[in-house]
């Protein structure tokens, strides 16, 4: 472009007013800034007088650090070129960085991109006088440019670098572009997949199904998603997952596809080898009675099988899929402990998930369930997906686990603790008691005459008795102690948590006061009392089991003392336990070291004052403690089982002494040995028979005196033993008469031959009406009976001659003798001989 210098009006148009940014240079080597227009200050904020009369390139100076061309040469040549030639330059998207100072001072280079051409304006003389230097800015597009090819780079690089298949097709499937992939994987050339013949690759079964779900998507230009098989370029099938994005105009109309295409084939052999598996799983557990679940922990939804929901009553679409809906059905005791142990498998802490609980069924019953279970699915991350279990009835397991635990720990007849529950929760109280610094209190109970009741009305009403007797304890005490059964007649209690023992008292009273009320049992009543030994944890003892000893001991001492009352545990017990301890251990000894002796009370015949019999009583003389009373020694003989060989003993001696007696006298006297129900009981053989045989003492010389209690709950062992000395002529009597629930039936049935009625009813015979009665009617009774009357305990004169009045035949007691030693009582009979009147030997 050639030309003159604008006129001044075409200057301001042109140049001033321009909104392309441009200056004015001169066309010496100082390209000095001539002019400039307000567009181009704007643009790079920069004043006139910044610019005006400056070097070009003073004030656009070159950057020394920029690796890169700053364009300033490119710059400078073309001004150059400009000049020199006389024609127009241009320079396209040159990079141009301008000079900026911020305000702290330092200096920055922004860069920038310009389009500019550099024109030479002539003057009149055809000389040039200046350059017309004009710019547009160019930055933005250079830079979205760059951006762009950068995307496409990416773009191309990720393609490559990606195992799926690529692809871009018009809206009706038709493959749009060139794709290496798709021609990799499917063998088809360009010509073959041009049009729609993409869809001849697809299965035939699956073309269908694909056209239209494409065409679906077309139509609502959501994003198209699709698993079909595909075949490959070696004529395989081979499954696929399909996923395209529609590429929209304005209208919303799809423009078209991009999309992926992913080989699946070993995904699909694989589900549907788990299917299989899965199935012939179902099966093998169902038929079983076993219910199937999934659980999708991403969608949050559980899948139950049908068995599944027929354990509890519900349907499928009762129960639904949502996981809430079964917690629900959990019981609130259940669930905190189901949840820790699925919280603990899903955080890998156990190899799978097994839980136990109730769960609500549709009738409203409850029913055991074990549900267990494995993680099968995770993320990529280790994320759990999916677990999958089963579940299990177990109703019957918990319930015959129920009876099992019950039947161990609790009584079955009255449903109280047992001796084994009692002893765990003892333990435990002790323990809490040591950690609370306060005192736990052992009441031990034993029912007064209870064996009496169940001799005379039956095991059965016993059991009732029992059960009624179980209620009225339970309702003397707190919720949290513990009553329990262990065992025949004997409850204990165990009161915790005391500061003092008035409660303790209190709860005893309470007990005694709760037994005296009479037991109705069917049609009969029945009365009993209650003894009960109190021991004290930490007091009187360490330990449970000591505590337990200790309350028994006391239990004994308030039934010694009467009956119907409580005694605390007392370290005097302790002592006298520890000396019954140590006379069980030495009464074993004590026949073998000749520590045992026969003494003898005489049985006089009232009628004629004379002696016709005596009652062989066992004595024992200790080296150390002198004699011990046989109140003290025989029921330790009978608990450690020594009265066998007492008994023995004692048979021995007397009838080897009556022997000599009857010989030296010519007499025919009658010894009376008692025999206890645990001798009759023993399992070793009574030799008493062979003995007298041996001796070749007639056995009606031998009186075996029994108790009421012998007869009342008669064994057979001890029926045919009773016979058997009636058979061979011993004679039986029965002791202590009247103390017990007398019968008439055995009397007759058992061949008695004497009653010996008891010492409480001759002590006031004299003075007490109703005791003097009921000795009366004994003994007329017994007359009726052809049974004949000892009287034991006479001990005046008055008594004597009442009873000998009453008509009975025999009298024992002191009136008449102490029990003496053998050599006394011989000489006692040879005293006796020829004196006919009944006199007192003493």
């Amino acid at each position: 472009m050639t030309g003159s210098m604008f006129p001044p009006l075409l200057y301001e148009c042109v140049f001033k007013s321009s909104p392309i940014g441009a200056y004015l240079l001169s066309p010496t080597p100082e390209i000095t800034i001539l002019d400039v227009n307000d567009s181009f200050l704007h643009r790079v904020s920069l004043s006139r007088a910044d610019m005006i009369g400056k070097g070009l390139f003073e004030v656009f100076p070159d950057n020394p650090d920029d690796p890169e061309d700053t364009g300033v040469d490119a710059l400078r040549q073309s001004i150059a070129k400009a000049v020199v030639t006389g024609e127009v330059q241009f320079m396209a998207a040159q990079r141009f960085p301008i000079q900026k100072t911020l305000p702290n001072g330092e200096i920055i280079f922004e860069e920038r991109f310009w389009n500019a051409s550099n024109t030479p304006i002539f003057g009149e003389d055809g000389s040039i006088v200046c350059v017309y230097h004009a710019t547009i800015e160019v930055t933005n597009e250079v830079k979205a440019l760059a951006a762009l090819r950068q995307s496409e780079e990416r773009f191309r690089s990720l393609v490559t670098a990606m195992s799926q298949v690529v692809w871009i097709a018009e809206p009706n499937g038709e493959i749009a572009a060139d794709s290496p992939s798709w021609r990799a994987f499917t063998g088809q050339s360009q010509d073959e997949w041009r049009g729609l013949g993409a869809l001849k690759v697809i299965h035939p079964d699956d073309r269908e199904r694909v056209a239209q779900s494409w065409a679906a998507a077309t139509r609502s230009g959501v994003i198209y998603e699709s698993e079909h098989r595909i075949r490959r370029s070696d004529g395989e099938y081979r499954w696929s997952a399909v996923r395209a994005v529609p590429i929209l105009n304005s209208d919303g109309s799809v423009r078209e596809w991009v999309g992926t295409n992913i080989d699946i084939e070993d995904k699909k052999k694989a589900e549907e080898e788990l299917r299989i598996a899965n199935n012939r799983l179902k099966l093998a557990v169902e038929g079983a009675g076993e219910g199937v679940w999934e659980w999708d922990i991403t969608k949050n939804r559980i899948f139950y099988s049908p068995v599944y929901g027929e354990i509890v009553g519900y349907s499928p679409a009762e129960l639904g899929d949502d996981p809430n809906h079964w917690f629900s059905l959990v019981h609130p005791d259940d669930l905190p402990v189901s949840h820790a142990a699925m919280d603990e498998h899903l955080e890998g802490k156990t190899s799978s998930y097994s839980s136990e609980y109730r769960v609500r069924c549709k009738d409203g019953s409850w029913k055991w369930v074990h549900s267990r279970g494995v993680l099968v699915e995770k993320s990529s991350t280790g994320e759990p997906l999916r677990v999958a279990g089963m579940i299990k009835d177990i109703t019957a397991r918990k319930e015959s686990e129920e009876r099992i635990w019950n039947l161990a720990n609790f009584d079955t007849l009255t449903g109280l603790p047992n001796r084994r529950m009692f002893k765990d929760r003892f333990a435990q109280e002790v323990l809490n008691t040591r950690r609370r610094h306060t005192a736990v209190a052992l009441l031990f109970i034993d029912l007064d005459g209870f064996k009496q009741v169940n001799d005379l009305f039956g095991h059965d009403a016993g059991d009732k008795l029992l059960i009624q007797a179980a209620q009225r304890i339970e309702g003397c005490v707190r919720d949290t102690d513990t009553v329990s059964r262990l065992g025949g007649d004997e409850f204990t209690i165990i009161l915790a948590d005391l500061h003092g023992i008035d409660h303790v008292e209190q709860i005893a009273q309470k007990v005694l006061n709760a037994l005296i009320p009479p037991f109705q049992l069917g049609s009969e009543k029945a009365f009993l009392s209650g003894s009960i030994g109190i021991a004290l944890f930490p007091h009187d003892a360490n330990s449970p089991e000591e505590l337990i000893r200790k309350a028994d001991q006391a239990m004994y001492v308030a039934k010694n003392a009467g009956k119907n009352r409580f005694s605390y545990f007392t370290n005097e017990m302790d002592e006298k336990a520890h000396m019954r301890l140590r006379l069980i251990q030495e009464l074993r000894e004590a026949v073998q070291a000749n520590q045992m002796s026969v003494y003898y009370q005489p049985v006089i015949e009232l009628k004629s004052g004379a002696i016709v019999k005596a009652e062989a009583l066992v004595r024992w003389t200790h080296p150390l403690f002198g004699d011990v009373s046989p109140a003290q020694f025989i029921p330790l003989a009978e608990e450690s089982g020594m009265i066998n060989a007492i008994g023995d003993f004692v048979f021995h001696e007397a009838v080897s002494t009556i022997k000599r007696l009857n010989a030296r006298l010519k007499k025919r006297l009658q010894v009376s040995i008692n025999k206890s129900p645990i001798q009759f009981n023993s399992r070793e053989q009574d030799k008493w028979l062979g003995y007298l045989r041996q001796l070749d003492l007639p056995p009606d010389c031998v009186t075996v005196e029994i108790t009421e209690g012998v007869l009342l709950d008669v064994s057979e062992k001890v029926s045919s033993k009773l016979y058997e000395y009636r058979d061979a002529g011993i004679q039986v009597a029965i002791d202590d008469f009247g103390t017990g629930y007398s019968s008439m039936a055995y009397l007759q049935k058992f061949d008695i031959d004497y009653l010996k009625i008891d010492q409480s009813f001759i002590r006031d015979l004299a003075t007490n009406r109703g005791n003097r009665a009921i000795a009366e009617s004994i003994v007329a009774m017994a007359h009726k009976l052809g049974l004949m009357v000892i009287a034991e305990g006479v001990e005046t004169r008055e008594q004597m001659e009442l009873l000998k009045g009453a008509g009975c035949d025999y009298g024992q007691g002191y009136f008449f003798s102490e029990p003496v030693c053998a050599n006394d009582f011989e000489s006692m009979l040879l005293a006796e001989s020829g004196v006919p009147i009944a006199r007192p030997f003493h």
